[in-house]
């Protein structure tokens, strides 16, 4: 993951930027598990930014600090989850980088079917763009599909999470 942030960071004035500040949520179901868990995709070179990489990177490079770290930190500072309003915890399972995206895969505290009611506050990169917007996409099997839109103006929302 390293290699892929140094890349981006020397290579950043040599892609076009994107002309939307967009992250994507999905809230599902674990196959083997049956509890929930989501990834998050957000744009690897405001990521980059918004962790604050460049300043971290020297300690990153002697193995004094993880990338997974950063990651995780700016995650539960922007990202707060209550299940049945019960708070909810996430911890961080892999990553996946592609040339302009990354995505978080993150393991919540709760099982899929007991699941009744998610209540969300997305603060992802709200402190970068003014026209970010925060995307989220609930599937759980049993439950009706549904889908948030946050952004500054609106930064949490509730899903009640009704039978099919």
């Amino acid at each position: 993951m390293m290699k892929l942030f140094l890349f981006f960071l020397f290579s950043a004035p040599l892609i076009a930027p994107h002309p939307i500040h967009l992250t994507v949520m999905e809230i599902y179901s674990a196959e083997k598990s049956k509890n929930l868990e989501c990834s998050v995709t957000l744009f690897a070179d405001d990521f980059a930014r918004a962790i604050q990489y460049e300043t971290y990177a020297p300690q990153i490079q002697s193995g004094k600090l993880k990338t997974d770290d950063l990651i995780i930190k700016y995650l539960r500072s922007k990202l707060q989850l209550k299940i049945n309003g019960k708070n909810g915890s996430f911890s961080l399972q892999k990553t996946e980088n592609t040339h302009e995206t990354i995505t978080c895969y993150l393991k919540l505290n709760a099982i899929a079917a007991e699941t009744q009611k998610i209540e969300i506050a997305s603060k992802l990169m709200l402190e970068l763009f003014n026209d970010q917007r925060n995307l989220v996409k609930i599937r759980i099997p049993g439950k009706k599909e549904g889908a948030l839109s946050l952004d500054k103006s609106k930064t949490s929302a509730v899903a009640a999470l009704t039978a099919d």
